[in-house]
């Protein structure tokens, strides 16, 4: 087939059914398979590399070149690299136009999209290609709900949130003696709200909410919790917490002597006694092998929580408020009790 193919192509290179080719035929008959074993090689690397074209290739799109980013696009590809029958994997980085980005997708057999802004750009983006979004918030993905979409292929979100029900279950392992836990909504977190009322049944606490409207009145609603509870869990709602109003929590919950179970290492780093947070290179765990039971024919679609975490505690902290907390490994074992 390959040989036919290499001779259409010299009969037109050597103009063989032009009106004076006759004459010519002989002569051109030598050239014309002389000529071809000298491009031959050249021909074939061609034709191969366009019938594998990416077929089996995992495509990898990052929201830039921040370090987090990197990290979990490593994770993705270490993982894949100690999997024999594991696809070749690509990486590309925004920022990239979307007639771009568009073929990329197309010459893919799955999508992996790393970060926030990489998950809207291939939302935007007309094609089929199956996406795994990774290192999203559900704050994020309720965005992309709401977003115009383009991306017809099947959607799986990895979220970097923890179940409320694994916080609770290691405060509960961490501080076995205070029941009352005191939860603020704000206009981010309140979708949150039948999922803490289901973990906090589940784990014996006792809850004591308030409704916050605004950042701006987070003090006054806080100051008012902070009378009937043991301790105060914050919600990811950066209109609650953020630069601006972090350090007055922290501080108005410190003075009143009530723990603040935080949501990620910068917020114990902060203040917060602890908190549960996955780090990129677990995501990045986790979403290949999202990518490789796929392409073993085991479909995950919807949203999916982080399966590994990692916790952090603040001593310091502990110990200005006096509380008793048991090592890392002693608090995870008795949550698995």
């Amino acid at each position: 087939m390959k040989e036919n193919y290499l001779l259409n192509l010299l009969d037109h290179l050597f103009e063989r059914n032009s009106p004076d080719s006759q004459d010519r035929c002989a002569p051109i008959q030598a050239k014309r398979y002389g000529v071809i074993w000298l491009i031959l090689p050249a021909v074939l690397v061609l034709g191969f590399t366009t019938v594998s074209h990416a077929a089996d290739e995992i495509l990898l799109v990052r929201s830039g070149s921040a370090s987090i980013y990197r990290q979990t696009e490593q994770a993705i590809r270490n993982y894949c690299s100690r999997k024999q029958d594991c696809p070749a994997t690509k990486s590309i980085s925004l920022p990239l136009d979307r007639k771009s980005l568009r073929q990329h997708l197309n010459n893919a057999i799955i999508a992996v999209t790393i970060g926030q802004k990489a998950a809207e750009a291939v939302h935007r983006t007309s094609s089929s290609t199956p996406v795994i979004h990774s290192l999203i918030t559900s704050r994020g993905r309720a965005l992309l709900n709401r977003l115009p979409v383009k991306h017809k292929g099947s959607r799986t979100s990895l979220l970097l949130d923890q179940p409320i029900s694994r916080q609770l279950s290691v405060v509960k392992a961490a501080l076995p003696n205070k029941k009352r836990l005191g939860v603020i909504y704000g206009p981010q977190s309140q979708r949150l709200r039948s999922e803490v009322r289901s973990a906090v049944k589940k784990h014996g606490f006792t809850l004591v909410e308030r409704t916050s409207g605004k950042g701006k009145e987070i003090g006054r609603k806080l100051k008012s919790l902070l009378k009937s509870v043991d301790l105060v869990l914050a919600l990811p709602d950066p209109s609650l917490y953020n630069k601006k109003t972090l350090a007055n929590v922290l501080l108005t919950s410190f003075r009143h002597k009530v723990p603040v179970i935080g949501f990620s290492a910068g917020f114990v780093k902060a203040g917060a006694l602890l908190a549960t947070h996955t780090s990129p290179k677990q995501v990045g765990r986790q979403a290949a092998q999202l990518v490789y039971h796929r392409l073993q024919g085991k479909h995950h679609t919807g949203t999916i929580y982080p399966a590994d975490f990692q916790l952090s505690i603040n001593r310091r902290v502990a110990k200005s408020l006096k509380v008793s907390l048991p090592g890392k490994k002693e608090i995870l074992r008795r949550r698995r009790q």
